[in-house]
């Protein structure tokens, strides 16, 4: 039960984060049908959620809204 809004992210098995392109500055979840990315610089994690994104330093949270001219470039 939640009091709060919630969403659900699954995954299968522990979170395996890909690069995403070259420099690699930018991680993918590819175990996971939802966005979530790391970033690396920061180790802030971000997810996309009811079409806004998210950022926290864990999967735990707690979650900051992020608007989207504040994303990491990558």
């Amino acid at each position: 039960m939640s009091t709060d809004p919630a969403e659900l992210f699954v995954f299968d098995g522990p979170p395996r984060y890909v690069p995403v392109g070259e420099d690699a500055e930018l991680l993918y979840a590819e175990n996971t049908q939802r966005d979530v990315l790391v970033y690396v610089p920061t180790s802030e994690t971000y997810v996309l959620a009811s079409g806004r994104w998210f950022k926290s330093r864990s999967l735990s949270g707690p979650w900051t809204f992020v608007r989207p001219d504040q994303l990491p470039a990558g």
